[in-house]
């Protein structure tokens, strides 16, 4: 659970801009079990204790988890469906630019996709900015983050999910009116409040909160309010040196993007500024 933090600032709020890929929830995720893996590995070398084995045992899981996200963009590459490669492209060149130490972490991801790229006799990897080279000089430097200093909420929409309910258990959904009608007859609904409009996926649908109790385990689709959250760190870095590296000093910061559940509202116009005294409990 992360520590209280007193402060929220919201720089942005739109209808359903800046909704999630789910790519970039991707990427976020692997960069932060890869900062949480070398964390270990830093803490491990101060005490003098780190071993190959250890290596393999941290980092292996973070390239495995790299290699899924690689996968899923090289199959849909595989079918001449090029829409994922280019939101790598884009999240690749947004982030690295905004954060250089997100790099090393997204490499992981962009390496397999250079490398099928070029088993087809395509070179295109300078779509990713300063691939295969470290930045600042020719051994760069190893990052690591500390302490979380504050959160930006960047948007809050409206997003498609799916929702398992267990047999004889009740939740609220959020249902649109016309699939409400013809839902599966194995639940029961009973609508909370009146009928209201959303935007979802760039469609405006009519909907209905609903308490449904399910008589068997059903998944089903259903809308939930979400919002994209900025979370700001203390960074730090050491210059990559033999054996490992130089002494660490702070350099600013960076950050990490997370999709949560909303309670705030869907804007249609954005908020600039807006400072809001809130204790978020994480």
């Amino acid at each position: 659970m992360r520590k209280m933090l007193t402060t929220l600032i919201m720089t942005a709020v739109f209808t359903g801009a800046y909704a999630d890929s789910g790519l970039e929830s991707l990427l976020f995720k692997l960069a932060r079990n890869y900062y949480a893996g070398m964390e270990k590995i830093y803490q491990k070398v101060e005490c003098n204790r780190l071993s190959a084995e250890d290596m393999d045992l941290i980092l292996e899981p973070v390239k495995s988890e790299a290699a899924l996200i690689s996968d899923r963009v090289i199959e849909k590459m595989k079918k001449s469906d090029n829409s994922e490669y280019n939101e790598l492209v884009k999240l690749y060149n947004k982030h690295v630019k905004a954060a250089p130490e997100l790099r090393e972490p997204f490499n992981l991801v962009a390496d397999d996709v250079v490398e099928y790229q070029k088993s087809l006799g395509l070179m295109r990897q300078e779509y990713f900015p300063g691939y295969g080279y470290a930045e600042d000089g020719p051994y760069g430097y190893k990052y690591r983050k500390t302490n979380e200093l504050s959160l930006e909420v960047i948007s809050v929409y409206w997003k498609k999910v799916d929702e398992t309910i267990e047999n004889g258990k009740t939740k609220k959904l959020v249902l649109e009116v016309e699939l409400a009608a013809n839902f599966d007859p194995g639940a029961v609904l009973k609508a909370v409040g009146i009928p209201f409009e959303i935007k979802v996926e760039g469609k405006t649908k009519m909907v209905c909160e609903y308490e449904v109790t399910a008589k068997k385990t059903t998944t089903t689709s259903c809308n939930k309010k979400m919002q994209t959250v900025k979370i700001w760190f203390q960074l730090q870095r050491a210059k990559k040196v033999w054996p490992f590296w130089g002494k660490w000093k702070d350099c600013g910061k960076t950050y990490d993007m997370v999709e949560e559940e909303s309670s705030l509202p869907v804007a249609e116009i954005a908020i600039q500024g807006a400072m809001f005294s809130l204790k978020i409990t994480r």
